[in-house]
């Protein structure tokens, strides 16, 4: 199946499934959004400017989280099979798992995505992040 979301910046989320409209969608969101969702293997995440994330289910289900003391209008949003990481208007790079729970060891210093490989070659992946002052940040993560 090829899935296709998107979302308007007054927080109208389409989903289309092989080309067509899915049952629960459009679908209202709050406040406003800047930047496209993005997916993992079983979730939709959206990040309003505000700073709240949104994960959103095929099925219509909604859970949310506001990251605290934050602004998301110059934000980065991505997901992989690990978790969703947001970088809000600040130095930071936050790590949720599926059900928006803080990962151990976030926040992280960086800024925009992030990157995992393994840089130590210990076969687990290592988490890259650049920061606001130009300078390459790694974390071993277990």
């Amino acid at each position: 199946k090829v899935y296709t979301a998107f979302i308007t910046q007054s927080g109208t989320l389409s989903l289309w499934c092989d080309g067509k409209i899915q049952q629960e969608f459009p679908m209202k969101l709050s406040g406003m959004f800047l930047n496209n969702v993005c997916a993992s293997s079983k979730y939709m995440y959206a990040l309003s400017s505000d700073a709240v994330v949104y994960r959103i289910g095929l099925d219509g289900s909604v859970l949310s989280v506001k990251i605290p003391h934050a602004t998301a209008r110059d934000a980065y949003i991505t997901a992989n099979e690990k978790g969703v990481y947001v970088c809000a208007d600040a130095n930071m790079i936050y790590g949720f798992n599926d059900n928006l729970e803080l990962l151990n060891g976030y926040p992280l210093t960086g800024w925009g995505y992030p990157v995992f490989a393994d840089v130590n070659g210990d076969k687990v992946d290592d988490f890259i992040s650049l920061t606001l002052d130009n300078k390459i940040s790694v974390w071993n993560l277990r």
